[in-house]
């Protein structure tokens, strides 16, 4: 379970962005929502130590978000919004060749963790266009077959791009990229590149 102080700042930093977002806008021109996406594998790209091959798709993972957004001026016709999003999100299992002391060693990776974006939309009728960066805590585990296992938290970038759909005044049609960078112990780095779709609820 990720250490309950770096999730606490995260969340209390998040809640008071989107407060200060709320206060700065216009009730009719601005809105909250959640959503929930699944990833049904996420590819991953490796950088491990010696050569060694880590690239293996991850199973079923996702995430869940929340947010607020404020309209900005139209520029050309197009409409603009801006916000901040809060993401905790889960990265399917993956298998893996992984580092170690004495040469590759078959094992397990997984990774979860909870981050805050600024978003940014352009609208064209019914289709959005939707674009994220920000930061995330990070947990990466390992685990061997062998029977041990590591783990280490970071703070890693986030980007994201999603192409969004109304389908009705509330309801909204998601389908996102998310690169989540992901650090662990034994010299391992891997970047995972989740697809992901889902729906989102406008209040």
């Amino acid at each position: 379970m990720l250490n309950s102080h770096p999730f606490v700042g995260a969340a209390l930093a998040s809640l008071a962005c989107i407060a200060a977002l709320a206060a700065a806008a216009d009730t009719h021109a601005a809105e909250a929502y959640v959503g929930a996406n699944l990833a049904s594998r996420s590819s991953t790209k490796p950088s491990c130590s010696g050569g060694t091959n880590c690239e293996r798709p991850g199973n079923a993972g996702g995430k869940v978000t929340g947010g607020y957004l404020a309209d900005l001026p139209p520029v050309s016709g197009v409409q603009l919004a801006q916000g901040v999003e809060v993401m905790a999100y889960s990265l399917g299992l993956g298998k893996a060749l992984l580092p170690g002391t004495s040469g590759p060693r078959p094992g397990s990776i997984k990774n979860k963790g909870v981050g805050i974006t600024h978003v940014l939309q352009a609208s064209f009728g019914d289709t959005i266009l939707a674009t994220r960066v920000g930061l995330a805590y990070s947990r990466g585990q390992i685990d061997y077959a062998a029977g041990a296992s590591s783990s280490r938290d970071a703070i890693v970038p986030l980007l994201g791009l999603g192409v969004h759909y109304s389908l009705s005044r509330n309801w909204v049609l998601n389908a996102d990229w998310d690169r989540l960078p992901v650090k662990y112990k034994d010299a391992l780095k891997i970047t995972v590149n989740m697809f992901s779709i889902g729906v989102s609820y406008k209040f």
